[in-house]
């Protein structure tokens, strides 16, 4: 592990630990730096602000997850990405109940690119345009995305395989819907 990758684990590590303390928004990277032990200036040689801080962390649990996802792999990538969230559940519980925008973005683009692959694979024959493609995976990424955020806001009580398998449910009958619709057009 590099110097820089331990210091951003402090600097994340004193974020989660003050989490336990007060909201995200009242926490400032003078708080980060105190709870850590580090000056500010280390802070921000590392990062820029408080939600670059929060992309690390995000992408420190999830990227590996994220980077491995296929069409067909994508609802156990999803279960695992749900685990990880439920093992450092103060912590995403806190940043989504103080701001889920932020979870929303980074999970939304993730959740947007596998939906842009399926749409296209589905699509053999090429009747959708860019643009449909887009405005479908936009659709079924913002739902996904609510499905998630809302079982983090409410403090991740259901089975996250349950979820998972709902998830998959739904996403194999849109699959079979956008089929029959992309037949329809055909004919």
């Amino acid at each position: 592990m590099t110097a820089s990758t331990i210091t951003k684990n402090i600097l994340s590590k004193s974020l989660k630990e003050l989490l336990y303390e007060k909201p995200f928004n009242k926490i400032s990277v003078l708080d980060i730096t105190k709870k850590s032990g580090l000056n500010r200036q280390t802070f921000y040689y590392h990062f820029e602000d408080k939600f670059e801080l929060i992309k690390w962390i995000y992408n420190n649990d999830l990227l590996h997850i994220s980077n491995e996802i296929t069409l067909d792999n994508w609802n156990i990538k999803l279960l695992d990405a749900l685990k990880v969230l439920k093992k450092q559940k103060h912590f995403y519980v806190c940043i989504v109940k103080c701001d889920e925008n932020y979870f929303k973005s980074y999970f939304f683009n993730v959740i947007k690119k596998l939906f842009l692959k399926g749409i296209k694979k589905i699509d053999v024959e090429k009747t959708l345009d860019n643009k449909n493609i887009d405005f479908f995976a936009t659709y079924f990424s913002h739902g996904m995305c609510g499905i998630i955020i809302d079982w983090i806001r409410n403090g991740m009580k259901e089975d996250e395989e349950e979820i998972t398998k709902r998830l998959k449910s739904l996403v194999d009958n849109i699959k079979a819907y956008v089929i029959e619709g992309l037949k329809n057009n055909r004919a």
